[in-house]
């Protein structure tokens, strides 16, 4: 760190010393010019002074001498400045570089060190050895057959395991267990693969059995000990020192000892074997790590297990999500037949290049009609909206609808191929969309409207919402007869229809007076300023009367529509909604809400449970499809 911090001082400098003799570099060629600034005002008031015919004798002389050739000079230098200044700072950018390099490199080692050092951290915080260093000593546990061991010896000797059961009088004695430690590190040795662990152990286990065997050769107190501990693993330090801070550094291991019933000489014979077989089992299982000459003991097998049944449950309780989830469809309608256009209205005769079926009438309303169209050049079927616009107020009007669709490039919005404009009418060629309104949906007594089913319309109409308000357009008229499906047998829709969109402009407080009465938002009725949430309302009322098929403010006549819309009356509590879910209530609840600040935007709209959860679109499938199974009004009637 600190060579790195000195090399970046160091290159810090040199930046400095360069920067220096760019600026001196620069006075000096200030100075020059200055200078020259100074002699071409000496040969004007020599100009100025002589008489004219001399000055056309001498004055040439002089501009040669003492002007042109000081140029010559001063540009040179300059040349020259800028090269050195070239050079210098294409040095300085490498400079830079490689500082950026060193820093990244010290940014990624800082970072493995937090990793290694959080990893160490929850380790030794989640153990028992946090007691030990907490408690500054090893406490005594237990009753009678358990009592906390520690080892205080000045023999040399690293860390032995010894096997041997039985004392001298051949009785066997109680058993050391390791208790503290177990299973609780997770690390495996640096750089020994696991077969190199299990013959380790092996030979540490010979070794240890040799040394036991020779128990005469070992010093009295370590005869004591080794007769005490049985089959225990016993650290021996240097010095009762190092042993104290072994256990209070989170090293040491904590040793229950668990007292056991004596038993016979045969029994003891008879098990002897079966004992030396288990400990054999067990050695292979637990893995050894070694670090300043002290062993930590990790069960690889009980980890294993525990590993395996985790995952189990992982996999069982994901098994089970997947069984109840159920995805919908949410592959958006198919493309116009033809890619996005940006149309101006054309002085031409549209008879020249379509041929208009007057006798089809595809749609209409306040505007004219809509009839199906074909194109004589390439066959295309297309729909040619015939809008009256004789007066140039009207005709502007539909020249906004033009530019707002020019904007407009979704799958749920309807394209515009072509504009015709004469004398009496302007008229729209689009894409043909041949399934119908989505009204016809809601009021087809032969079709049974299923809450899924509103979840794919409304979803959609949000996501056509969503790219209309990222391009900064409110369609202001949003209602059942402006959503066409695509066809019959589907659930994908196009929005139409922007006669009454407008180009939002935030800082230009927009204020609307038309609509269809029954979709209005309260902002509107009071001519208040309007946003994209106006078009959430609108959202909210389709929303309401695809899962009831009722209007939600809908009252005698306008005006009383107009009052239960500024008054905001409406329920949840009408037998249509009995069958409904909870989260469709709610979706509901937050847009038919009078502040527009408080409505859900289209984006927050798609996050809604009702419309992203696959559980709960599990369970309305399951609804859904015991419906199609017990009656087939339930499906959607096919093409004739």
């Amino acid at each position: 760190m600190s060579y790195l911090m000195k090399t970046a001082m160091q290159g810090q400098r040199v930046d400095n010393a360069s920067f220096d003799l760019i600026q001196n570099r620069i006075e000096s060629l200030s100075g020059k010019m200055d200078t020259l600034i100074n002699l071409q005002e000496k040969v004007l008031s020599r100009l100025d002074a002589e008489p004219v015919g001399t000055a056309k004798e001498e004055n040439p002389k002089v501009s040669k001498e003492e002007i042109l050739v000081p140029q010559g000079e001063v540009r040179q230098e300059v040349k020259e400045i800028y090269q050195k200044m070239s050079t210098i700072m294409s040095a300085v950018n490498q400079r830079s570089e490689m500082q950026a390099l060193k820093l990244e490199g010290m940014e990624k080692l800082v970072l493995s060190m937090q990793q290694v050092i959080s990893f160490i951290g929850e380790t030794v915080k989640s153990s028992r050895v946090m007691e030990l260093i907490f408690n500054g000593r090893a406490t005594r546990k237990g009753n009678k057959g358990k009592q906390v061991l520690k080892m205080k010896s000045s023999d040399t000797k690293k860390t032995e395991k010894l096997k041997d059961h039985k004392g001298k009088d051949g009785e066997e004695k109680p058993c050391l267990i390791p208790k503290g430690l177990k299973g609780q590190m997770k690390m495996k040795p640096p750089d020994t693969s696991e077969e190199e662990e299990v013959q380790k152990i092996e030979a540490e286990e010979e070794s240890t059995t040799e040394d036991a065997s020779e128990g005469s050769e070992l010093p009295d107190n370590q005869k004591e000990q080794t007769n005490a501990s049985g089959d225990c693993d016993v650290a021996s330090p240097s010095s009762e020192d190092d042993v104290d801070q072994i256990v209070e550094l989170s090293i040491a291991e904590e040793l229950v000892v668990v007292e056991e019933t004596p038993k016979p000489d045969d029994e003891e014979d008879d098990n002897k074997e079966a004992k030396e077989e288990d400990e054999q089992e067990e050695s292979e299982d637990w893995a050894v790590f070694q670090a300043d000459g002290v062993e930590f003991q990790f069960d690889l097998k009980e980890r294993l297990e525990r590993e395996k049944e985790t995952r189990g449950e992982n996999e069982g309780q994901k098994e089970k999500e997947h069984v109840q989830q159920y995805h919908i469809d949410t592959a958006p309608p198919p493309a116009a037949p033809f890619s996005h256009r940006i149309v101006s209205a054309k002085p031409n005769q549209i008879s020249n290049f379509y041929t208009i079926n007057w006798q089809e009438v595809l749609g209409g309303g306040r505007f004219g009609q809509v009839h199906k169209c074909v194109e004589n050049s390439s066959g295309l079927t297309l729909a040619a909206k015939v809008i009256k616009a004789r007066a140039q107020k009207e005709k502007e009007v539909v020249k906004n609808e033009i530019q707002v669709m020019n904007n407009l490039d979704h799958a749920n919005l309807i394209q515009l191929y072509a504009a015709y404009e004469s004398r009496n009418d302007i008229i729209l060629v689009l894409e043909y969309v041949g399934g119908g309104e989505l009204f016809n949906r809601i009021i087809d007594e032969n079709y049974t409207l299923m809450e899924l089913d509103a979840v794919v319309f409304i979803r959609q109409i949000c996501e056509g919402l969503q790219h209309m308000h990222k391009m900064y357009i409110l369609h202001l008229d949003l209602k059942p007869e402006n959503i066409l499906c695509v066809s019959r047998v589907t659930n994908k829709i196009k929005i139409i229809d922007f006669g009454l969109a407008r180009i939002y402009k935030p800082r230009e407080k927009l204020r609307v007076n038309f609509g269809t009465p029954e979709f209005l938002a309260p902002e509107v009725i009071n001519y208040d300023f309007v946003s994209f949430n106006t078009d959430m309302w609108s959202l909210g009322v389709i929303t309401y009367m695809l899962l009831s098929g009722l209007c939600p403010f809908l009252g005698d006549d306008d005006n009383e529509t107009l009052n239960n819309i500024l008054a905001c009356q409406w329920n949840l509590e009408e037998q249509e909604f009995v069958d409904t879910s909870e989260e469709a209530k709610d979706f509901i609840s937050r847009l038919l809400v009078v502040n527009k600040s408080w409505r859900m935007g289209a984006s927050e709209a798609l996050r809604h449970p009702w419309l992203s959860d696959p559980v709960l679109h599990h369970k309305l499938n399951t609804k859904k499809t015991m419906c199609r199974s017990r009656r087939s009004s339930c499906v959607p009637p096919t093409d004739s």
